[in-house]
């Protein structure tokens, strides 16, 4: 018998802005699902369509996708995924639209040997173009019950289309589900390889259920109101992204020079300068102090990776303000360019540090050259619409 386990995970790309739709929920894999490969190693295991199950063998996987496409929704199963030694196979759950400049959002379980840890591979695709990964370490174990992937956020790819970067908004996208053979990448980078006497290995995925836009006829045409699709990630949202990313992130493709030496990709700018929670506190004599976290990174406008805890940073003063949103903590200083390795590269520059919460933590940093003749008006007018605050010049 298949047991079920009540824990609650989720692997959501948030996309923050909102939608006209009609609420569908899909309930039965009979009716909502069609198993479309496989020759008959997927398989519907109840009468009512809760139950379904995915298999590989050395000939071939299987997998389902939906009948009707979604343009903005929330999904979310239950998976048991496959045991013991699962190397070299992926596991899936996924969206994706036709066509050869298509959009797709991937959830990818990448299998390994027993007793060590499966990992989540996530990827978006927008008009054809990927290269956008991050993976993760589950801090359970997927095998044992199954799981349901729906309500904490891991990972947040946000509108960033004023910087060239397409976003996938346009083109209606179906649910897919996979189980499939991937030795050559899967585990440990193609290391370790499918034991095939193990086979068939088999995932399972139980209660499906759809809350989204059905595209029919060309247009979606539906009935918004206030509902979770309007909303964007809370504070309390944004600090479980950060958990997940600062205890389980095994792999960000934003932080990896080597595969991008010119320079990381433009949303990755905005992940690490803007999302990226830079700094944890510690209060000591009743002075707030920063703790600096050692694995995260600024670009600066050459576009080079640095670890912000290496840079030489002299603390001038510590600012509290009281506004609506409550206790604003602004920390203003400079970088000692007098350690030599840094001098080129951050020469000239200042920073402004900005916090609200009733627990500080640094949420925006922005560096201000030291030129009178640089305008920093667009630095004033992002901070002024965070906190409602214009700092002085007169601060730098």
């Amino acid at each position: 018998m298949v047991s079920f386990c009540g824990r609650r995970f989720a692997f959501l790309i948030i996309f923050l802005f909102a939608a006209q739709y009609e609420r569908v929920y899909a309930g039965s894999f009979h009716k909502d699902v069609q198993i479309h490969w496989g020759d008959g190693r997927g398989k519907i295991l109840d009468n009512v369509g809760n139950l379904l199950s995915l298999s590989l063998d050395k000939f071939s996987g299987s997998g389902f996708q939906s009948h009707q496409e979604f343009l903005y929704g929330k999904v979310e199963v239950q998976m048991k995924l496959v045991p013991g030694n699962s190397a070299g196979t992926v596991t899936t759950f996924y969206l994706k639209s036709p066509g050869t400049t298509w959009d797709e959002i991937d959830f990818e379980f990448l299998g390994n040997i027993s007793g060590h840890p499966y990992t989540l591979h996530t990827n978006v695709y927008t008009k054809g173009t990927g290269d956008k990964e991050q993976q993760f370490h589950l801090w359970f174990d997927p095998t044992v019950d199954f799981h349901t992937y729906y309500g904490i956020p891991i990972r947040e790819f946000k509108n960033s289309e004023a910087l060239g970067v397409p976003f996938p908004k346009h083109q209606p996208m179906r649910l897919y589900a996979s189980l499939w053979e991937a030795e050559h990448w899967a585990t440990r980078g193609g290391l370790e390889k499918t034991d095939w006497s193990k086979a068939p290995f088999t995932a399972f995925y139980r209660n499906y259920n759809v809350d989204a836009c059905v595209w029919a006829n060309g247009k979606s045409s539906c009935s918004a109101n206030s509902s979770w699709f309007t909303q964007v990630l809370d504070f309390k949202g944004k600090n479980r992204v950060k958990w997940a990313q600062r205890k389980y992130m095994v792999y960000n493709y934003c932080t990896d020079k080597k595969r991008f030496p010119q320079g990381a990709p433009p949303e990755a700018l905005f992940f690490l300068t803007s999302s990226a929670n830079l700094m944890e506190w510690s209060e000591e004599e009743g002075e707030i102090l920063p703790d600096f976290v050692d694995n995260y990174y600024f670009i600066d406008q050459s576009e080079e990776l640095v670890k912000f805890c290496d840079l030489p940073l002299k603390w001038n003063s510590v600012d509290y303000d009281d506004d609506s949103s409550g206790l604003s903590v602004f920390l203003r200083g400079n970088i000692d360019s007098g350690d030599e390795s840094f001098s080129k590269l951050v020469k000239g520059w200042n920073f402004y540090l900005s916090s609200v919460d009733e627990h500080p933590k640094i949420e925006f940093l922005h560096f201000v050259k030291r030129n009178p003749d640089v305008a920093s008006g667009d630095v004033w007018s992002s901070l002024q619409k965070v906190h409602g605050i214009q700092p002085s010049e007169d601060d730098f």
